[in-house]
């Protein structure tokens, strides 16, 4: 006799594998990003191509820019399917020959043709980005269907989730700074050193792909699809009319992303202040990752609990940190390692706004509706990358000052639009079936 499982212990083990295989999968990509990190070691290369700071800030800026930019169309790829996972191998598989590529050309072409490297990695990253946006659409509505907002008895929740991979990796980041970073760029010359962190970042990469790739995915429960992709379009836009709650966060998110500005530029300025050696360079890596890792403690509590407009809160107020770091490395020449505070600042703003951030989303959106509304965020924030690639502009014509001065503006910004934001899930919107649980 076969006695069938009940479909809440299917779930629970769901849940489970979800939670298990989700947290090794961020591990990989983190010590994947830390070695090709875009506010470190991606600034450095790109300054070892070109001289000009628009395209470091744009090329910097990329990763981030094409992860965001296409999950409007990838909620459209992933709405109305039952099953969601041949989309995550398929981005996945490409995304890692698109870091191995780059690792090949600058091996190959490094310090022999730089002009032509310098557009074949930024097609190869675009690519690299862009297939990210797309898997991660997929990695989030499965997330979001599996994980719940709250812990339960044998079921973990999104904060001790999003916390464990963010902590787990920022200790390999910190790692990696002084084991890898340091050893890598002080003793093989370029291109080797560059091109050996490349390929080590698309091996980690690989491998988090594939594990992820492989759990036994439950159907979607969300079956909202549109018709065309305009359709598509018009129903997602029209959240930020219907859904006042979202319209807040909306601009709050926008907000510190636009904070994202000065990201590229806090090395390349301690560069031309310091002359930094490798070793710094690692300690800075190492400094933003443990900066990571002190605040997601904090975040994951705060989230664990539902407190995602709390977390939020928190981010915009570390935002202030570092470009106060650098004014006080222009008027009072501190030493290198208190300039570290504005990477571990850093650390802390980041991890809280993309923890706070995605959580309060996933926490406030409907399950039917979820693909949407990640959809219509994540892509108008890679708009909003796509300018701040332009920071560069700012630094070639007006200076460092000028573009910390800006960051500084925009922090404060944020932070009185964080300070109006509503609790995620409140009845705030115009359309909605069914309040959501709402949590302080």
């Amino acid at each position: 006799m076969i006695t069938e499982i009940p479909e809440s212990e299917v779930r629970a083990a769901a849940t489970r594998q979800v939670y298990r295989v989700g947290i090794i999968n961020g591990i990989l990509f983190r010590t994947a990003i830390a070695l090709i990190g875009p506010a470190t070691i991606l600034p450095l290369y790109l300054a070892t191509l070109t001289d000009h700071k628009l395209l470091i800030g744009f090329g910097a800026t990329l990763n981030l820019a094409g992860w965001f930019l296409p999950q409007i169309y990838g909620s459209r790829l992933v709405s109305g399917r039952r099953f969601r996972l041949p989309v995550y191998r398929l981005m996945g598989g490409l995304r890692v020959a698109s870091i191995f590529g780059i690792a090949f050309l600058t091996l190959t072409l490094g310090g022999r043709n730089n002009d032509l490297l310098l557009i074949l990695f930024l097609v190869l990253f675009s690519a690299y980005a862009i297939t990210s946006g797309l898997a991660s659409v997929v990695f989030l509505d499965i997330v979001g269907q599996s994980v719940p907002t709250i812990a339960r008895r044998g079921v973990p929740g999104r904060g001790s989730f999003f916390g464990l991979r963010i902590s787990a990796g920022s200790i390999l980041g910190i790692l990696a700074g002084f084991l890898v970073i340091h050893p890598v760029l002080g003793t093989i010359s370029y291109p080797g050193n560059f091109a050996l962190l490349f390929g080590l970042a698309a091996f980690l990469i690989m491998i988090g792909v594939t594990l992820f790739g492989l759990i036994n995915e439950l159907p979607a429960d969300n079956s909202d699809r549109s018709q065309n992709l305009a359709v598509h379009l018009v129903k997602s836009f029209a959240l930020l009319k219907q859904d006042r709650t979202f319209r807040k966060y909306f601009i709050t998110r926008h907000l510190m992303m636009m904070w994202n500005l000065g990201q590229p530029f806090y090395i390349l300025f301690a560069q031309s202040r310091y002359n930094l050696t490798a070793f710094w360079v690692g300690a800075y890596l190492a400094s933003r990752y443990a900066g990571e890792l002190c605040f997601i403690l904090l975040w994951a509590l705060l989230s664990d609990r539902g407190r995602n407009r709390a977390v939020l809160r928190g981010a915009t107020l570390l935002s202030f940190i570092p470009p106060v770091i650098v004014f006080t490395q222009l008027l009072w020449g501190v030493p290198e390692v208190i300039f570290a505070l504005a990477f571990f600042a850093t650390g802390g703003s980041v991890t809280g706004h993309m923890m706070g951030g995605n959580n309060y989303l996933l926490q406030h959106a409907p399950s039917e509706k979820r693909p949407l509304y990640i959809g219509v965020m994540n892509s108008t924030l890679g708009l909003t990358l796509l300018l701040v690639g332009l920071g560069g502009l700012i630094v070639d014509y007006f200076g460092y000052p000028v573009m910390f001065a800006l960051v500084a503006l925009i922090s404060s910004f944020a932070a009185v639009s964080a300070l109006k934001l509503n609790l995620p899930g409140s009845p705030d919107r115009a359309t909605s079936e069914k309040p959501h649980t709402v949590y302080p």
